[in-house]
Order: structure tokens, then C-alpha cells, then sequence
């Protein structure tokens, strides 16, 4: 409930090959962190496979004139916080 809206992207890992990645935009001014979001995710009963590792925060996600996220832009953002000669910072 404190995330408006998300989208889960994979991030680059030397180890293997990419990790679980959510850029969300917050519902308010308090941001859920990792835990908070793997808490969230059990109890609904997703996987634990695919929880976030990473969590970015935006103030909107890129999207298209139709509507559909621009993926890329994401991918690209999720990345660019990658530390240089690692997968996770």
C-alpha cells in the first residue's frame, strides 16, 4: 500500500548474471525498503525466487503514449547505480 506503482526489472550480477530489481514510485513520503517489500510479497504468497534484491525509487515510471513501460529506460536506470566491475553495489 505504500508503493504507487512498480516495475521489476533484472540488474546486472557478475555472480549469475542478473538479480531481481523493483523501481517503485512511493504512495507517500515514507519509502518501503527491501525487507519491507519481501514481508509484503510472503504474505501474499509470491515466490521468494522473485523478490527484489534492489530497490530505486522515482517520481514516475517511463512509459509510452500508449501507456507501456519503457522497459529499456528501466533497465537502464536500474544499471547505472551498478557499481563499475560489479554486479551489486
Amino acid at each position: 500500500p505504500r508503493v504507487a506503482d512498480v516495475a521489476v526489472v533484472g540488474r546486472r550480477d557478475r555472480v549469475i548474471g542478473e538479480r531481481v530489481c523493483a523501481v517503485c514510485v512511493a504512495a507517500g513520503t515514507e519509502r518501503p525498503d527491501v525487507a519491507d517489500l519481501a514481508g509484503f510479497l510472503g504474505e501474499k504468497g509470491v515466490a521468494k525466487h522473485s523478490w527484489p534484491e534492489v530497490v530505486l525509487y522515482v517520481d514516475a515510471l517511463s512509459r509510452t503514449s500508449s501507456g507501456k513501460l519503457r522497459r529499456g529506460e528501466l533497465w537502464t536506470l536500474a544499471n547505472a547505480a551498478t557499481r563499475p566491475g560489479r554486479g551489486s553495489p
